[in-house]
C-alpha cells in the first residue's frame, strides 16, 4: 500500500471545479485501488485495464467502460435511484509514480444530457509498511 495525493479536475456544463484529497493506493496484479475521503464519505476508485468504477460510501456507484451503457447509482438513505451513463472515454496510465486518467461520459437524464470530462491523476507520496 502506498500513500498518495489524488487529483480530479471535471469539465462539465462550462464550469471546472478540482478536488485534492491524501489517501492511499492498493495495486493488487492488474487491478489498482484508490481510497481516500470526500466530505467526509469513504470513496474507492477501482482501476482495471480500461474500466474505471467510483465508490462514494453511502452517496452513489458508477461503473465506466467505454462505448457501454452502464448506471449511476444514487443513494440517500433508503431511497435510491439510477441515472444511465454513457461512457465515450477512458484513458488509463499506470507508472510507478502512480496513474493518470482520463474519463469522459455523459449522463442521460430523461429530459437532457449532461457531458462530463474528468482529469484523474494519482501521485505516489511515500510506501506504507
Amino acid at each position: 500500500m502506498e500513500l498518495c495525493d489524488t487529483e480530479i479536475v471535471t469539465f462539465t456544463a462550462g464550469q471546472r471545479s478540482r478536488f485534492c484529497a491524501q489517501g492511499t493506493l492498493l495495486r493488487e496484479g492488474d487491478v489498482c485501488r484508490v481510497c481516500y475521503v470526500q466530505d467526509g464519505d469513504r470513496v474507492i476508485l477501482t482501476v482495471r485495464e480500461q474500466s474505471l468504477s467510483m465508490e462514494r460510501e453511502g452517496v452513489l456507484r458508477a461503473d465506466f467502460v467505454r462505448g457501454a451503457r452502464t448506471s449511476m447509482a444514487l443513494l440517500a438513505g433508503e431511497r435510491r435511484g439510477e441515472i444511465p451513463v454513457e461512457t465515450e472515454q477512458v484513458g488509463i496510465r499506470m507508472a510507478d509514480g502512480g496513474l493518470h486518467m482520463m474519463l469522459r461520459y455523459r449522463l442521460c437524464f430523461a429530459e437532457a444530457e449532461q457531458v462530463f470530462r474528468l482529469k484523474i491523476a494519482v501521485r505516489i507520496i511515500s510506501e506504507e509498511g
